[in-house]
């Protein structure tokens, strides 16, 4: 059996126990990420339903719960093949830049920081045009070229910063 009792310091926390086990949620955090979630579902239907072949949300959520996908006809096909995969991609690209963002300013101790302040994204820039100008590198070698750059420049930086560290202990950044 749960209980909740609202924190007396703050607002917005309250404790859920079960038992012998207990967490803090904060209302305000819950709430925003379901307000995100739901907005997140609301524009995912909204993307599977537009394109050269315009389908009604109705469509796209009767195609989606069809229990019979191999006897799946034009729409389903188009909207199974083409159109949720990119989604899907574009909602875990979109998921994978905002986390590495983040891990990028905690890192920095800076909530303004980007890779290009630093200079990683010239890096990268640098070893992708050298793999094309110099290997005619293909798409995959470019990339390959484009991360050592970015990794050539992350180890340039820290090298820098551990020559320029005061005396005080702190090592880097």
């Amino acid at each position: 059996m749960f209980t909740v009792t609202k924190v007396l310091s703050s607002r917005h926390l309250y404790a859920l126990r079960c038992q012998s086990a207990s967490i803090v949620v904060n209302v305000k955090n819950v709430s925003f990420a379901a307000i995100m979630a739901l907005s997140l579902c609301a524009l995912t239907m909204f993307a599977l339903s537009v394109g050269k072949l315009p389908m009604t949300v109705h469509q796209v959520l009767e195609i989606l719960l069809s229990p019979e996908r191999a006897e799946a006809g034009f729409h389903a096909k188009i909207l199974w093949d083409i159109r949720l995969p990119r989604v899907i991609t574009a909602v875990f690209a979109g998921a994978a830049l905002g986390v590495s963002g983040a891990i990028f300013q905690s890192i920095s101790r800076n909530p303004l920081g980007s890779p290009d302040i630093i200079g990683f994204t010239s890096g990268a820039a640098a070893g992708a045009l050298i793999q094309i100008i110099y290997f005619a590198g293909g798409s995959l070698q470019v990339a390959i070229g484009a991360i050592v750059g970015g990794l050539a420049t992350a180890a340039v930086v820290l090298v820098l910063s551990y020559q320029a560290a005061p005396s005080s202990g702190k090592t880097w950044c």
